[in-house]
């Protein structure tokens, strides 16, 4: 995850620009919500620490970068 005009590192495979909607405790980390992400990923969410998203100094509204290697991905079914 960066800040939409931030510095990638790595070879990431997939970058998504998306826009912060929500963030919301979950346990021991902070669940990041976009909207406006691409249109087969509706509903996208990262699990953050909270001091990334303090330096990242992310909030709703936020413009993002997320940076997603396919070997961390978790596909969870929608909430219904």
């Amino acid at each position: 995850m960066y800040p939409h005009d931030g510095e990638h590192h790595g070879s990431p495979r997939n970058i998504v620009s998306a826009t912060v909607a929500g963030l919301e405790p979950h346990g021991p980390v902070i669940r990041l919500r976009v909207t406006g992400g691409p249109p087969w990923a509706p509903g996208l969410s990262a699990d953050l620490t909270p001091a990334a998203v303090a330096d990242l100094a992310l909030e709703p509204g936020s413009p993002v970068t997320l940076s997603i290697k396919a070997a961390t991905v978790a596909v969870h079914p929608a909430a219904g």
